[in-house]
């Protein structure tokens, strides 16, 4: 892909043929280059043959089209499907939707993860007072 092609906005992932150019309204994303190991990741996931993980400056004039991040990875999840507000992407985005043999793992999990709180029926106090109510409807005394 020659370097004026990347500049008219052109996603330069494998498969993908997105450009502004046909897609008006498609956000491009320029790859994280200030942040390193977010970069490598972004390659990594892109896979790409010619770029080099170890280089992160290979990818200044690279970017990738709205279509290979997950709901979850823009600030308004909800953003994704409509057309005109300018999407952005959270601080940590990592691009996962790529049609690649062996693409990389989903960055959502498949279910919402349960969530711990501190409620009482956990806490060792409410565990005591618990003991102590069984034990009175046994006529026992603690």
């Amino acid at each position: 892909m020659a370097a004026s092609r990347r500049n008219i906005h052109t996603c330069s992932a494998i498969n993908c043929s997105n450009s502004r150019e046909k897609h008006k309204d498609l956000c491009f994303f320029k790859f994280p280059i200030r942040d390193k190991e977010r970069c490598k990741k972004w390659i990594i996931n892109c896979r790409r043959q010619e770029l080099d993980i170890n280089d992160v400056s290979c990818v200044r004039n690279f970017q990738l089209c709205e279509d290979h991040f997950e709901r979850s990875q823009y600030m308004c999840p909800d953003d994704k499907d409509l057309i005109k507000p300018r999407k952005q992407l959270i601080k940590q985005a990592i691009p996962t939707v790529f049609q690649v043999p062996n693409p990389p793992p989903s960055v959502t999990p498949s279910r919402p993860l349960p969530t711990r709180h501190n409620s009482p029926q956990n806490s060792e106090e409410h565990k005591h007072k618990k003991g102590k109510v069984a034990d009175s409807e046994n006529g026992n005394e603690v």
